[in-house]
């Protein structure tokens, strides 16, 4: 999913927060409907689009448990 409007964050860490956060409400969606795939993977980018950060989805949620 491409969000052509963004954010604008003080510094990287801001952004990756805010990250970490989205891509913990869009999983809980997925848990709602009774799935979660951690497979996918958010982009941090500037202004003229160069990535400043991956996050990849298994590294917003904790796994215990089976």
């Amino acid at each position: 999913m491409l969000d052509p409007e963004g954010a604008n964050f003080a510094d990287l860490a801001a952004a990756r927060r805010a990250g970490l956060e989205g891509i913990r409400s869009f999983l809980s969606a997925e848990v709602l409907e009774g799935e979660l795939n951690l497979d996918g993977r958010l982009e941090i980018v500037d202004d003229e689009g160069t990535i400043l950060a991956n996050i990849p989805f298994s590294e917003a949620v904790k796994i215990v448990g089976r």
